[in-house]
């Protein structure tokens, strides 16, 4: 994967959720309503977690992981890096789109400005990417962590998130659903810890350690 002409190469195993986390899985995780929506549990369970702040996803992430380890599992629950993101985005490869190079089939993979009627959509309607991953070009954008990377020298190897001050930007991965085709390709949109967003949500990953 090549990220800044830098070529970033993974050592080890990670994977990486095939949806957006869900209404369901934050309500399961916090044991209570996020909204009075009228949705069925079902849909729920396939609706997008979103308007969400970074420092809320941090305590999602705090809490689930108690939950996780409560019940002896013995992986840490976290989110992509932006290079983590981008490989699962193009299954490996260094084309712009999984699907290909062409564009004309886009909307067969994503909900974007061209097909959404401007609104979110339940996760997993659109198809997959190469390795299962649903709604990586568009619907929402997705937080991740960047990665401090302070040499020019390649390839680098499992490059390590770093957490922002609460002044400093952190990126947004790949597009949503009020976005143009060129906003959904999954490059670095910046995002503020502070700043509640709509068009935002996360994917988790479980990192083979």
């Amino acid at each position: 994967m090549n990220r800044k002409n830098i070529v970033v190469q993974f050592t080890s195993g990670f994977w990486v959720q095939d949806i957006t986390v869900s209404l369901g899985l934050y309500e399961f995780v916090y044991g209570a309503q996020y909204y009075d929506s009228g949705m069925s549990e079902m849909t729920r369970n396939y609706f997008p977690w979103t308007h969400i702040a970074f420092r809320e996803v941090q305590d999602f992430l705090t809490k689930l992981n108690r939950i996780s380890f409560s019940n002896s599992y013995k992986y840490l629950f976290d989110i992509p890096t932006v290079e983590e993101w981008e490989h699962a985005l193009l299954c490996g490869k260094s084309s712009p789109y999984d699907m290909g190079d062409s564009e004309k089939d886009f909307g067969e993979y994503a909900w974007y400005a061209g097909n959404s009627s401007g609104v979110i959509h339940p996760s997993g309607q659109k198809k997959a990417n190469h390795w299962g991953l649903y709604d990586m070009y568009g619907n929402l954008k997705e937080y991740c962590h960047n990665s401090l990377i302070d040499t020019n020298e390649s390839p680098i190897l499992n490059p390590k998130k770093w957490f922002p001050q609460p002044s400093e930007p952190l990126p947004w991965m790949g597009g949503d659903y009020e976005d143009c085709l060129e906003d959904c390709k999954g490059f670095n949109v910046l995002g503020y810890n502070n700043e509640f967003v709509q068009n935002v949500g996360i994917r988790l990953i479980l990192r083979k350690e």
